[in-house]
């Protein structure tokens, strides 16, 4: 494979493909571990959001900014996914 073009971005050439991949795992990874973080220290969905992409080595510019967007939406669905799973935690089996 000689190039991988993403959805938005750059073109990745062979030798930037597996560093983009880890790069964009990495950042997943991170951003779940904030929300559990967050999530056990009471933490609200303010004190969430105010955790901007840059945080997470990621830039805000592609697509004309709208990659912050992006990122809270991401926070936010990790948000209710993750509340989702306590309520589902406390409910008697």
């Amino acid at each position: 494979m000689e190039t991988i073009v993403e959805g938005h971005g750059d073109i990745l050439l062979r030798f930037e493909v597996t560093p983009s991949i880890e790069e964009s795992i990495k950042y997943l990874n991170d951003v779940e571990e904030l929300v559990e973080r967050l999530l056990s220290e009471g933490a609200t969905k303010r004190e969430l959001l105010s955790h901007d992409i840059e945080e997470f080595g990621r830039t805000r510019i592609p697509l004309g900014g709208l990659v912050q967007n992006f990122h809270q939406a991401n926070l936010l669905f990790l948000w209710e996914k993750a509340k989702a799973a306590q309520r589902q935690e406390r409910q008697p089996a």
